[in-house]
């Protein structure tokens, strides 16, 4: 009798575990198509822009602008370099540049906006940063509202030690500004590194409200009881 009970837990547990993962975050960008950009400056500001309209971009379309801020060396020529390629984002700045790439997810075909209602955060999964990074988002909506939100990794992220991604979040609750989250219109994600320093990101996303998973775990609970009753 107490093994056909341990059973059912385990059942059960199982049952909440595949529940949780069919709600599972949702994809923004895989970075599973190939995409290089490279910016090369003699200590003045310059920028490349790249739009993908690949349909391997699950939010829609996304355009690349890669942009050189500061250049403090103005005899030798330096060069930031932003590729993308088998599933990651590479992003690498010579000795004395300071650069940001910014992403700009829109869907030019979309016959409705992209509801974001049911999530509760963004997420990027950092591979490597050697020098950590600073994360701006900015949402805006169809009605032309928008609001911002920041993230400072100011800590390395070293691919060789850590065995999985860090995954850095920002919760829709730390955006400052009116937006409507059910209406989005675009996504732009601006990423900028310390001068010198390389990173890697494998994917762009969001995550679901933890109240949506609660839900599904207490029907899961309550349909369990219900046959047992039955029983």
């Amino acid at each position: 009798m107490f093994n056909l009970k341990l059973g059912k837990k385990v059942a059960l547990t199982a049952l909440l575990a595949f529940s949780a993962a069919s709600v599972q975050a949702g994809v923004l960008d895989t970075f599973d198509y190939d995409v290089s950009l490279s910016v090369n400056t003699q200590g003045g500001t310059v920028s490349e822009t790249y739009t993908s309209v690949t349909s391997t971009v699950p939010a829609g379309d996304v355009t690349y602008t890669l942009t050189n801020l500061t250049d403090t060396n103005d005899f030798d020529g330096v060069t930031v370099n932003a590729a993308i390629n088998n599933g990651n984002l590479y992003y690498s700045e010579s000795a004395q540049v300071d650069s940001n790439l910014r992403l700009h997810y829109f869907d030019a075909d979309a016959l409705s906006p992209l509801d974001l209602s049911s999530d509760s955060a963004f997420y990027f999964d950092v591979i490597s940063a050697d020098l950590g990074l600073t994360l701006d988002l900015v949402v805006s909506d169809i009605f032309g509202d928008s609001a911002t939100a920041s993230y400072n990794l100011n800590h390395a992220v070293d691919a060789n030690t850590a065995p999985t991604p860090e995954r850095l979040t920002l919760s829709f609750s730390s955006f400052i500004g009116n937006v409507d989250f059910s209406s989005v219109f675009s996504i732009d994600a601006i990423i900028n590194s310390p001068m010198n320093s390389d990173l890697v990101i494998a994917e762009v996303g969001t995550v679901p409200e933890p109240t949506t998973l609660a839900i599904f775990g207490l029907g899961l609970i309550g349909f369990a009881a219900s046959r047992k009753r039955k029983a």
